[in-house]
């Protein structure tokens, strides 16, 4: 049903999510994610990790790379403070030992700012690991947050982009030129709402952001 839905509309997938990497994780059970992104065509597929052996972690990263590779899929990498992998710094070392082209970074704009992350770090990286971004908006602080109220906040307390304090504009302006920019952004206040409502909130904050960082590029070309 869903594969005709996207047929009908002209809808494309960005990514299937999310894929966990624990412990007692088996391959088989990323497998059938995989493959459902492949059937639905999608470009990549949300990787969070959630064991703390590293040696582990990234024999099994680079397992599903191959996999997802193979399936015409980026397995990308999101990095979060209450992860395994908590940095984007985490996520380079991570994806460096794993080797494997299909490996990517997922940044997300609230992670990154509660891990200590800055726009300019996202400049640092090689396009070709940044295949999307997430954005959201919220307070600028805290910076490293308790693991406990950074997940309730990542849940249930985000707002919409350009509603808060973060520096998307400059987040945006460091990504690879024509990358996708998706809304995160659950947000409590709006849980009753439906899904075509959220949907056109996220759009009409995204579009209002952009217009508002291309007006501030203008003026600084202008100057």
């Amino acid at each position: 049903e869903t594969i005709a839905r996207l047929a009908d509309t002209g809808t494309c997938v960005l990514d299937v999510e999310v894929l966990r990497l624990r412990p007692d994780s088996q391959m088989d059970d990323a497998l059938r994610i995989l493959d459902a992104g492949a059937l639905l065509r999608a470009r990549g597929v949300l990787v969070i990790c959630n064991d703390p052996e590293e040696d582990r972690l990234v024999e099994r990263f680079a397992a599903v790379c191959e996999a997802a590779g193979a399936r015409g899929l980026r397995a990308c990498l999101e990095f979060m403070i209450f992860s395994s992998v908590k940095t984007i710094a985490d996520a380079q070392r991570v994806l460096d030992r794993a080797g494997h082209p299909a490996g990517a970074i997922l940044v997300d704009a609230l992670h990154l700012q509660r891990s200590g992350g800055t726009p300019a770090d996202v400049g640092a990286v090689a396009p070709q690991r940044l295949p999307y971004v997430q954005l959201c908006d919220g307070p600028f602080r805290p910076i490293l947050p308790d693991s406990a109220v950074a997940l309730t906040e990542a849940r249930t307390g985000r707002l919409f982009p350009g509603d808060g304090e973060l520096p998307l504009a400059e987040l945006v302006g460091a990504l690879p030129a024509g990358a996708p920019l998706a809304v995160e952004a659950p947000v409590a206040d709006l849980a009753g709402r439906t899904v075509g409502e959220r949907t056109r909130l996220a759009h009409a904050a995204l579009t209002g952001l952009l217009a508002k960082a291309n007006q501030a590029n203008d003026q600084a070309d202008a100057r």
